[in-house]
């Protein structure tokens, strides 16, 4: 089936733009700017700031359509989406504080000292009424937490918070002008670091 949920089809923005960074900055002139090679919090910077473009009014009347009608969305759907997108916002940023907490705990913890997910996931629980809605994603979700200490995930997912701190910057004027032939270019050049190294 070709039918996405919303966060599917960001988690597909995301990845591309993992797979745009790879392919535009392969003949980069330093290996340290090209994918997998640079520190995980430039790394996830690419693919953090394509995520929101999944839902820009723009994009979405070009190819998303209703599952029954085939009908692109109208005004009052994107208005909806808008506003649900901004609903409790703060959630999204409470998940990958808490989540970076809770790697940083895992990974400072000795073999002996694990005493099982749940524990490990009160720990660092908030102290806040707004911790029952955050509902963190499993410890194994993402295995290269674990297996890809070369790559500096272990014990680094807070690099997600800075990324996405540096992304919010980098995507602004395209949420604004997503089109715009100058904003394009200075995306291109982003995401191909050997044209201002070269």
């Amino acid at each position: 089936s070709s039918d996405l949920v919303l966060e599917q089809l960001q988690t597909t923005y995301h990845e591309n733009g993992h797979a745009l960074e790879g392919l535009a900055a392969n003949r980069s002139k330093f290996r340290s700017l090209n994918g997998v090679y640079g520190p995980a919090d430039f790394i996830e910077i690419h693919s953090t700031m394509n995520e929101p473009r999944a839902t820009i009014p723009a994009n979405l009347l070009r190819y998303a359509r209703h599952v029954e009608t085939g009908k692109p969305p109208g005004p009052e759907m994107l208005e909806a989406l808008k506003k649900a997108s901004a609903h409790f916002q703060s959630r999204e940023l409470l998940k990958v504080v808490q989540k970076s907490l809770r790697d940083l705990e895992f990974h400072t913890l000795g073999p002996a000292q694990y005493a099982g997910t749940k524990v490990l996931q009160d720990s660092v629980a908030f102290d806040s009424p707004y911790q029952a809605h955050i509902r963190s994603y499993p410890l194994t979700r993402f295995t290269h937490e674990f297996d890809s200490a070369r790559g500096q995930y272990c014990a680094g997912y807070v690099n997600y918070l800075i990324a996405q701190e540096h992304a919010a910057d980098g995507y602004e004027p395209l949420e604004k002008d997503p089109h715009n032939p100058q904003w394009l270019g200075r995306l291109r050049e982003f995401y191909n670091p050997a044209a201002a190294t070269a």
